[in-house]
């Protein structure tokens, strides 16, 4: 389910890419501008209650992401991660595991610039798909005092567009921005379970939805690398409301 979403949200962003590549003309600047390595943690506010599963959020994940320009106003992005946590807590429906776990994340996005406003700020449009997939197998638990033996899989899937307003702070060295949009999301989560009497339960979640997400972002540049701090906070409305919080930090190797 994961791999079809994200060969949707690949379609609807080529598809975009597309609608733009005529701006894209003689005057292209095709090259690669920077190379960043990223480390971010997010965690769900409460735990996240889809199709009347109860499973506990969080993800983390270290990687590389690429940004290569295409022309003046036309940045594409890809980026890679993945995460290993032992002996976690996991808790699925009613059932709760401890063990190892294992995340995967990806991300392809296009940040259109729009304008150029006074005061040293600009404008972007981005739309970005991110695949997120956390997985434990070999856990061992409990469900209303029943020993388990089980694995666990669960992927946060969302499309996002968002309009960002950057703008440098005492000069080139020093930028913040904020920025404000929707985010589609899909929810697919699995758990199977065995009894000492090799009996298996399962259970599925499944759930999607349009709901809004705000970020920020400081970036330091300097001599040869730049550094940048970003907080985003997504908000789910499944069977609850809950709020996705992620901190993310970046360092920077510009071309």
């Amino acid at each position: 389910m994961n791999k079809i979403y994200l060969m949707r949200s690949t379609v609807s962003i080529f598809i975009f890419f597309m609608a733009t590549l005529n701006s894209v003309k003689a005057d292209s600047n095709f090259a690669i501008t920077n190379l960043n390595a990223f480390s971010f943690f997010e965690t769900s506010s409460e735990p996240l209650i889809v199709d009347g599963i109860t499973s506990a959020y969080k993800l983390g994940a270290v990687g590389a992401e690429i940004n290569v320009l295409l022309s003046k106003n036309i940045n594409i992005t890809g980026a890679l991660g993945f995460g290993y946590a032992p002996n976690q807590s996991i808790s699925y429906s009613d059932a709760n595991f401890n063990g190892n776990i294992q995340s995967v994340y990806t991300k392809i996005g296009i940040v259109y610039h729009l304008t150029d406003l006074p005061k040293r700020t600009s404008v972007d449009l981005l739309i970005e798909a991110e695949n997120r997939e956390v997985k434990g197998n070999n856990l061992t638990g409990f469900r209303r005092g029943t020993a388990l033996t089980g694995k666990i899989s669960s992927g946060l899937n969302t499309t996002n567009l968002m309009m960002k307003a950057t703008q440098n702070l005492f000069g080139p060295h020093l930028t913040s921005s904020i920025g404000l949009g929707l985010s589609k999301w899909e929810f697919n989560g699995t758990g199977h379970a065995w009894t000492p009497t090799a009996m298996e339960i399962e259970k599925n979640a499944n759930g999607n939805g349009i709901d809004p997400f705000a970020e920020v972002m400081l970036a330091i540049k300097g001599e040869r690398y730049s550094y940048l701090f970003k907080l985003r906070r997504n908000k789910i409305s499944a069977d609850n409301t809950v709020y996705i919080d992620q901190l993310q930090f970046q360092i920077s190797k510009s071309f």
